[in-house]
């Protein structure tokens, strides 16, 4: 068993040399899937332009915004939001809530920076809910830094949730987010690469080599950190 132990740090260590001291911060993640977002900008264009991406609500999207973290998600995602509005110049529109009687969200409509409604047909858009899928993405890395693996895994299945919502709503999102997610049965490239760690042998190895090359170079990049991520907690 001390073996073992002594592998596993050493396998750690060669890891942690390969992506430095800070393998899974979220702010690495988060960097990363902007720029995969940036190489896919065409396919997430097209989800845009669907409709439905204009107001996405329902019962289920309400429960997991209720919940602690769902709220956590909504507040970083409005930031994150306007940020990013703001470094593409475009106008800013920030989602308003309120928690009702009973303790749940309550969506109340859009207003401008200076307290104006926003014009009819803004709501929770595709772009809004990418942002609170993004924030869950965070939440889940950083519990998992720190051991928290069931808290972890109640926020991860909030955000499978979520997705297969928004996917419901407007399927050209989950194409968007990876022409090789059904191959890994994963929907993103980190995911992918933490699904192929655990599950190598149903895999072929050349099938596998072929759905990557579809990935973004920033894909890969996910990939392979969810990959060696899930190396170095075996």
């Amino acid at each position: 068993a001390a073996r073992q132990t002594r592998q596993g740090e050493r396998v750690t260590e060669q890891v942690s040399d390969m992506y430095g001291d800070t393998l899974n911060p979220a702010t690495i993640t988060e960097n990363l899937q902007r720029a995969a977002r940036t190489a896919n900008k065409t396919a997430y264009d097209l989800a845009d332009a669907n409709p439905k991406a204009a107001h996405i609500w329902n019962s289920e999207l309400q429960n997991i915004l209720s919940t602690d973290f769902g709220q956590k998600a909504v507040k970083s995602a409005i930031a994150k939001s306007r940020n990013e509005a703001l470094e593409a110049g475009e106008e800013v529109l920030e989602q308003t809530f309120r928690i009702d009687g009973n303790g749940r969200l309550q969506f109340t409509g859009a207003k401008t920076p200076d307290g104006k409604n926003a014009p009819d047909g803004f709501g929770l858009r595709l772009k809004f809910w990418d942002q609170v899928k993004r924030s869950l993405d965070d939440e889940i890395t950083s519990l998992k830094r720190t051991g928290m693996n069931n808290e972890a895994r109640i926020v991860d299945n909030a955000r499978r949730k979520l997705l297969a919502n928004l996917d419901s709503e407007v399927p050209e999102y989950a194409k968007a987010r990876s022409g090789a997610a059904e191959f890994f049965g994963q929907e993103d490239a980190l995911e992918m690469g933490k699904n192929y760690f655990k599950n190598m042998d149903s895999f072929a190895v050349a099938d596998a080599r072929k759905a990557m090359e579809g990935l973004s170079k920033p894909e890969k990049e996910l990939f392979s950190r969810g990959y060696a991520g899930e190396l170095v907690t075996r």
